[in-house]
C-alpha cells in the first residue's frame, strides 16, 4: 500500500512539475522508508516483546507499560535513523544539485542500519529467548 501512494504522490509531483523521475524517486524513498521500519520494528520486538489479543485489539497482559514503551521507541528510533537519509538526499540536492550522489549513500545507509539491527536482533533473540516466548504465550 505504502508503495501504491508513494508512486501516486510521485506521479502528481510529475505532472506538477514535469519531472519524469519524480515517481521512481518517491517509490525509493518509500522503499528506504519501510527497510529502516522494518529494521527497528524486528529490533523493538525482541527488547521488548509483548502480547496483543487480537480479537480485544489491545495489550491486556500487560497493562500497556511495555507496548507504550515499544511504541515510543519505534516512533523515536524511526525518525533518528531517517535523519541521515535526509540529510544526504537534501545536502546532495543543494550542493550538487543532483540527488543521485545522496540517494546511492542513503541505499547503502539504510541496508547497513537495516543488517546491523537484524544481526543484533538475532543475536539479542538467543538470549532472550526465552522471556520472549513467556511474554507472547502466557494468557490474558
Amino acid at each position: 500500500i505504502m508503495a501504491a501512494l508513494s508512486f501516486g504522490a510521485g506521479l502528481l509531483v510529475a505532472i506538477v512539475t514535469r519531472d519524469p523521475d519524480a515517481p521512481f524517486a518517491a517509490l525509493g524513498a518509500a522503499m528506504l522508508v519501510q527497510l529502516i521500519t522494518l529494521s527497528v520494528c524486528n529490533f523493538t520486538a525482541v527488547l521488548l516483546p509483548y502480547k496483543i489479543d487480537l480479537e480485544k485489539g489491545r495489550a491486556a497482559s500487560n497493562d500497556s507499560r511495555t507496548s507504550v514503551l515499544s511504541v515510543f521507541v519505534v516512533l523515536g528510533g524511526m525518525g533518528l535513523l531517517f535523519m541521515p537519509i535526509i540529510i544526504a538526499v537534501a545536502g546532495s540536492g543543494l550542493l550538487l544539485r543532483t540527488v543521485i550522489p545522496g540517494g546511492v549513500a542513503a541505499i547503502v545507509y539504510a541496508v547497513v542500519v537495516y543488517a546491523g539491527t537484524t544481526m543484533l536482533a538475532g543475536q539479542l533473540l538467543e538470549s532472550r529467548g526465552a522471556r520472549v516466548l513467556a511474554e507472547i504465550s502466557q494468557g490474558p
